[in-house]
């Protein structure tokens, strides 16, 4: 790639500082683009069957400010002590999995942005702790709350590749389309979201202000080139083949490793063009959709071990054993090995 002229670069400046400018202007928590600045204040979401609405823009607004709040008042304060303590007996959730005071603060921080904003009567929160929705049960507008995705990585410091989620959706608990999807990245200072309606995943960089839209991924037709993450249930009983499926891609040269955290394998993929496949055995929270859901909204298919090709605003994922394939001949040819593999 040439380097950029002076010219270019002064140009680049200007619009990352127009960007902050105007965003803060707007009430945006974070710097976004102007193609997010500008969507129409009058797309809205009927909440109720009077005809309530809240606007678009206002639930992204909400939803940056969420994940701000909860990482500058629930998850720095905090992290600290955290990472100096032992998981205690408490905070075990099975198998590996457990949750910090963070969590259940973030999840707290996140579900007061919106309930403060909208009202409980307006919208139903669900959060990952919680595990149940509060708020207006019948309300067709609502969030999923991932207080930390990557519990792990957050805890023992071993990687930055854990995030904050918030997906919006509209519709019924039983039928919604996730119409706003946003992963915040405290550590790497990033930000990742998608808006219904507006074109593109975008990624921005906290601490620059400047803003990456990933437009279209390229078809992948060649599987050396795809690395693939994959991850086998906690509960052995529960365990799929997925040892026989890793077995078989690698003897077709793929190249596996074990996943860290849904939000991450997401960036990766988008970020990358397309070139990474995600094999789930199951063991996999509804809130995990928020970040797979971008994969499919960007080209991603998604289909169980089966074969039988699923969407990831369905509500019946949960603990489902699926695999997320780029567009092209490496993804079929992925699929193929996994279905022949776990029958």
């Amino acid at each position: 790639m040439p380097r950029e002229n002076i010219f270019e670069t002064v140009a680049r400046a200007e619009k990352t500082s127009r960007d902050l400018l105007e965003s803060v202007g707007k009430g945006f928590a974070f710097p976004v683009p102007e193609k997010i600045r500008n969507i129409s204040e009058n797309e809205k979401i009927q909440f109720d069957e009077s005809g309530g609405e809240i606007k678009k823009t206002e639930l992204l607004k909400t939803t940056l400010q969420a994940l701000k709040n909860s990482w500058e008042q629930a998850i720095e304060p905090r992290i600290d002590d955290i990472r100096k303590q032992s998981v205690r007996k408490e905070e075990q959730k099975g198998g590996t999995d457990f949750f910090t005071e963070a969590d259940l603060a973030s999840e707290d921080a996140i579900r007061s942005a919106f309930f403060q904003k909208f009202g409980e009567d307006s919208i139903r929160v669900f959060g990952e702790e919680k595990n149940e929705y509060l708020g207006n049960q019948k309300s067709r507008v609502g969030v999923r709350i991932d207080p930390i995705d990557g519990t792990e990585s957050m805890k023992f410091g071993k990687t930055q590749d854990w995030s904050i989620m918030v997906g919006v959706y509209e519709g019924t608990a039983e039928n919604e389309k996730q119409i706003i999807g946003a992963m915040y990245f405290p550590e790497r200072s990033t930000l990742l979201y998608q808006v219904d309606g507006v074109d593109g995943v975008f990624v921005a960089n906290i601490e620059t202000g400047e803003t990456k839209e990933i437009s279209a991924l390229e078809n992948q037709d060649n599987m050396s080139e795809i690395i693939i993450s994959y991850w086998k249930h906690t509960n052995l009983q529960k365990t799929g083949r997925i040892s026989e499926i890793e077995s078989a891609l690698r003897n077709s040269g793929a190249r596996l490793r074990s996943t860290n955290s849904a939000s991450a394998d997401v960036l990766e993929a988008l970020t990358t063009g397309g070139k990474r496949a995600i094999v789930m055995d199951g063991d996999i929270a509804t809130v995990d959709y928020i970040a797979y859901s971008l994969l499919q909204k960007m080209g991603y298919r998604l289909f169980d071990w089966e074969g039988n090709e699923l969407s990831a605003d369905q509500s019946d994922l949960t603990d489902k054993k699926v695999v997320f394939v780029p567009p092209g001949k490496a993804g079929e040819e992925i699929l193929k090995k996994i279905v022949e593999s776990s029958k």
